[in-house]
């Protein structure tokens, strides 16, 4: 799983190369500003595995993958632990100094809260789309991250109904109905869709885009941006009465789409 096999190591790094060479390029450069060692293009892979890792096993806070495991004590035996990948100490430093863009100024985060991780950001929304193999009905909805940071306080929300928690990240997703797999995402802040999909998308595309969703309401271009990978379709996006409206159904038909989902009553030209 780490990349120990020279094969694999070289298919992978053929795929990621350029992703993950230029995060390990602007990494370094924030590592070299505090002085600190250059991280090479292995232990970045390694890295990255590991946090591949700790998502699907879940032991925690971060330094109880190291050492001795508690499954050894109980049931004797040696378990998984990642001492033999990278130690505690190198992991740390280089979650320390991850960094996906380096030169950002003070005007760029007042136009978008995300500017520092909006590179990593667009390699997902490019790369997510092309290993899923989609069925006919997508769902559009809101997922929320809890978090109280004051790091991220440009982009975190109140709303007391959240059962993760009053203040949170927003998350608009499109997702496979079927295995719940996201196709496409839009962190909720206030960043104009230029910033956001640029790196997505062709400049001339963002401009026409930006021309289609003018006179659109902000929950139908949340809608319409999300499912941007599917125009032309004809798949069935989903949605609950928040984003449903007569508006949203003819600009997704307008897009090579079909919609379903429930609708309020007073909803505007909601036929009688």
């Amino acid at each position: 799983f780490f990349f120990s096999s020279r094969r694999r190591h070289t298919r992978l790094q053929g795929d990621w190369s350029s992703d993950v060479c230029s995060s390990d390029l602007n990494t370094n450069v924030y590592a070299e500003s505090q002085k600190g060692t250059q991280i090479s293009l292995e232990e970045m892979m390694k890295f990255l595995g590991i946090l591949f890792y700790m998502s699907m096993v879940d032991r925690g806070e971060y330094k109880n993958y190291w050492g001795e495991q508690v499954e050894d004590s109980l049931f004797g035996g040696s378990s998984l632990g990642l001492d033999t990948f990278m130690s505690l100490r190198r992991f740390a430093y280089i979650r320390k100094n991850l960094c996906f863009r380096y030169n950002v100024s003070a005007e760029d985060l007042r136009q978008d809260p995300l500017a520092r991780i909006r590179p990593l950001l667009n390699i997902l929304k490019v790369r997510s789309k092309r290993f899923v193999n989609l069925g006919r009905n997508v769902a559009v909805d809101e997922a929320s991250v809890a978090c109280r940071s004051r790091f991220g306080r440009h982009l975190i929300v109140f709303n007391s109904s959240k059962p993760t928690g009053k203040y949170h990240f927003k998350i608009y997703t499109c997702c496979c109905s079927t295995s719940w797999i996201a196709v496409n995402f839009r962190v909720h802040c206030s960043s104009s869709i230029r910033d956001r999909i640029a790196g997505v998308i062709g400049l001339s595309e963002v401009q026409q885009l930006q021309e289609e969703l003018k006179e659109s309401s902000e929950v139908r271009k949340i809608v319409l941006e999300v499912t941007l990978p599917l125009h032309g379709t004809k798949r069935v996006v989903n949605t609950d009465n928040f984003y449903t409206s007569v508006q949203l159904l003819e600009s997704l038909r307008v897009s090579g789409l079909y919609g379903r989902g429930t609708i309020r009553q007073n909803s505007k030209h909601f036929p009688k």
